[in-house]
């Protein structure tokens, strides 16, 4: 009978701790969930300027990744090709706007251009990337 009733206290004294903490949880769902009206997604730039204390300014992608040139291609002509092309693909960032550049970036700066094998190229002051 000791048992029983030792049981039943138990059980009683875990519905009563159950209860605060599935409602505490059920709130921090329901808040985390909820949308707020003025929620404003962070800025992703289709290339970014920045800053190393050794290296100086570079470009980077939207992902952080460097972008480069390569030292044999023209102002306009993308001379990397075959293997090299396959170590070093071309940038392109089709969507590219004055909205979508990091600080410090002016639109007029970039253009484009078709690589021999016809891929489109993004170019910065009038060099492949």
């Amino acid at each position: 009978m000791y048992t029983q009733i030792a049981t039943i206290e138990k059980k009683a004294a875990i519905k009563a701790c159950l209860h605060p903490m599935i409602l505490l949880v059920f709130s921090v769902v329901w808040l985390s969930c909820h949308h707020k009206d003025d929620y404003t997604p962070p800025q992703t730039y289709s290339v970014q300027l920045k800053i190393n204390a050794a290296l100086g300014n570079y470009l980077t992608d939207k992902d952080g990744r460097a972008l480069y040139f390569f030292a044999n291609d023209s102002a306009t002509v993308n001379t990397c090709a075959g293997g090299c092309a396959l170590l070093w693909p071309v940038f392109n960032a089709p969507g590219i706007s004055a909205a979508n550049l990091g600080s410090g970036l002016n639109f007029s700066d970039f253009g484009r251009i078709n690589t021999a094998a016809g891929a489109q190229q993004t170019t910065y002051k009038g060099r492949p990337l």
